[in-house]
């Protein structure tokens, strides 16, 4: 055992220790000291000051942590909004167009019917004429239709998108408010 000759970190007083030694306290002002090494150098390390650097690498690594699993949520959430067409959720879906359809058809349908009622209707309107104002009311009617179950299919993708989305940014605003203590 070789006894080596050291100076305190804390209050510079003259030490002696074994070189075995890797903790100990300064027999002057009571200092808790590690024994570092460095090459052929040897020196005191106040653990006060060591404790402290292992906390900000503790906190900076949590903090590492943090950002990394935020960066997994973003991730995450873009490849789950693939799924969704973005474009239709946003725009509603043709609810207004599908109603404004169905007016409009409605009103055809009835002036149609109506006008079918009166017996000068058939002498004064070829009877081509009838059968393509007939599909062309039929062929509305199927629009309108289609554009309705659109619509409620819409609307069903972005309750759920909606509903996603609330969560993605419950906890992202959870992680920030960690990542900021």
């Amino acid at each position: 055992m070789k006894i080596i000759s050291l100076k305190c970190n804390s209050c510079g007083s003259d030490l002696k220790v074994n070189e075995d030694t890797k903790f100990f306290n300064c027999s002057f002002c009571g200092s808790s000291l590690a024994l570092e090494k460095s090459g052929n150098a040897v020196f005191t390390k106040v653990l006060k000051e060591i404790k402290g650097d292992t906390k900000a690498i503790l906190k900076t690594s949590e903090k590492l942590l943090v950002e990394k699993q935020i960066a997994r949520l973003d991730r995450e959430w873009k490849r789950e909004t693939e799924d969704y067409d973005l474009e239709d959720i946003e725009k509603g879906g043709g609810v207004i167009g599908s109603i404004l359809g169905l007016v409009f058809f409605i009103i055809f349908a009835f002036g149609v019917f109506q006008n079918s009622q009166q017996s000068s209707f058939h002498h004064s309107i070829p009877a081509p004429m009838i059968i393509f104002f007939m599909l062309f009311g039929v062929v509305i009617f199927f629009s309108v239709m289609a554009s309705i179950i659109k619509s409620i299919e819409n609307n069903s993708d972005r309750r759920e998108y909606e509903k996603r989305e609330s969560v993605y940014e419950k906890r992202r605003r959870a992680l920030l408010i960690k990542l900021k203590k």
